[in-house]
């Protein structure tokens, strides 16, 4: 055999080899197209009982996406379900589109990282939630983007350091919490960040 032939036999045999892997990977990328591939219905297409959605005529509760929408067509809400319960990321919107909030849920259950908006689009705050109960670090932001405040959950309730601020961004207050009351050293300033104010708590 020629090395001409040979180096063509070569290229042939290459060239199927990569063919047959793209065809591979192009019915392997349909069949996972096909896995990830959820429901959307309109929430009217539903029923609503024993605090579970259901599609009409079914005894089985409904999983994949609602969608509700404004009169201008813009989404209003786009929540996941499972079995019927909220379970994933629920988003809110405001008329113009922006998004107002979006939550995470388990088994209807908020879980997972909150946000909200304000209608410019501005981050308003932050927070985390744990079997519905906000629970971690929480932000708020004044509609300018500013940082109001900032603070730490503990079951639900205000437990460890803490700052407010002026909407100019300087220090307004700052101290701790332990279970949802202030504790130790308050210290409070002024729009120009000059200390004013000193207090103990108990």
């Amino acid at each position: 055999m020629t090395r001409t032939r040979l180096t063509l036999l070569l290229l042939i045999g290459i060239n199927l080899l990569l063919n047959s892997g793209c065809e591979k990977v192009v019915e392997e990328s349909v069949v996972e197209e096909k896995v990830v591939e959820e429901s959307v219905v309109e929430e009217s297409e539903l029923n609503f009982r024993n605090d579970k959605f259901y599609p009409v005529n079914s005894d089985t509760p409904y999983t994949g996406r609602i969608v509700s929408y404004y009169e201008n067509g813009q989404f209003e809400e786009n929540r996941s379900y499972k079995d019927g319960k909220l379970d994933g990321l629920s988003e809110s919107y405001y008329e113009n589109g922006q998004l107002e909030s979006s939550r995470n849920y388990k088994e209807g259950i908020q879980d997972g990282l909150s946000k909200s908006y304000y209608e410019n689009g501005q981050l308003a705050g932050s927070g985390s939630f744990k079997d519905d109960i906000v629970d971690g670090a929480v932000e708020a932001y004044y509609e300018n983007g500013q940082l109001q405040g900032s603070g730490s959950y503990k079951d639900g309730i205000l437990d460890g350091p803490a700052k407010g601020y002026y909407e100019n961004g300087q220090l307004k207050e700052s101290g701790s919490y332990k279970d949802g009351e202030k504790v130790g050293l308050w210290k409070m300033y002024d729009e120009s960040g000059q200390l004013e104010d000193e207090e103990t708590f108990d």
